[in-house]
């Protein structure tokens, strides 16, 4: 399981409700989920590289609690393949009391240049997120 801890200023919440927003989280959970590629290895230049490029098919998110000004820690866990796609789910936890904020289910896709499907996701790739989920 791969964690990650970012800092949600007063600057990043929503003025009117005083919480970060829904565009907030997903973006939230895009950078957590950049920076666990990276940690693996394989790093959005390097798929960029090799001619991979990822693409979200299907995310489901449920909104459990406000997140507002705090430490917040995003895991990335329960990793598995299914036929072309790689399922991660996603969840944020208030760094301070341990508490569920938000739970998420993501569906990727692997798009390889050139190519008008998708294609299985690259055999290392596999490999180095399989062990990181362990």
């Amino acid at each position: 399981m791969f964690e990650t801890v970012f800092e949600i200023s007063q600057g990043d919440l929503e003025n009117e409700y005083n919480h970060l927003d829904h565009v907030g989280i997903v973006s939230l959970l895009q950078k957590a989920r950049l920076r666990f590629f990276d940690e693996c290895g394989f790093s959005h230049e390097k798929q960029i590289k090799m001619g991979y490029f990822k693409v979200i098919s299907s995310i489901s998110i449920s909104f459990l609690r406000e997140i507002k000004t705090s430490s917040v820690k995003i895991t990335c866990e329960n990793i598995r393949f299914d036929n072309k796609s790689l399922k991660i789910r996603e969840c944020i936890f208030d760094t301070e009391r341990g508490k569920l904020l938000v739970a998420a289910d993501i569906e990727i896709k692997f798009i390889k240049a050139g190519l008008p499907k998708a294609v299985d996701p690259p055999s290392e790739l596999i490999k180095r997120l399989i062990q990181n989920d362990k």
